[in-house]
């Protein structure tokens, strides 16, 4: 057990571990709002070309870039979430 999560802190990398903060943040956010989905971007492709989460709303989506969390930007992650919950009528 202990050799298996040496390995598998090792082969993480900051934006692994910056990408799956982004998510639990984002989930926990939004985990009273049932209509809304995340997913992983995995970067690199024509609309998404930094790797990170995506936030789809009925309307929108929303695009959370792993660097955010790398650089400890939460100030852009905290105006993105209240752009969406003004969005769906859920201002807190």
């Amino acid at each position: 057990m202990e050799r298996e999560l040496e390995t598998r802190t090792s082969t993480e990398t900051s934006a692994d571990i910056a990408r799956q903060f982004l998510l639990d943040h984002l989930q926990e956010e939004f985990r009273d709002a049932p209509e809304v989905r995340l997913r992983r971007v995995p970067g690199r492709s024509a609309d998404h070309p930094d790797d990170g989460i995506v936030v789809k709303t009925e309307s929108r989506e929303y695009f959370f870039p792993t660097s955010w969390a790398q650089q400890m930007r939460l100030d852009l992650v905290a105006r993105e979430v209240e752009r969406i919950r003004e969005g769906l009528g859920r201002i807190r």
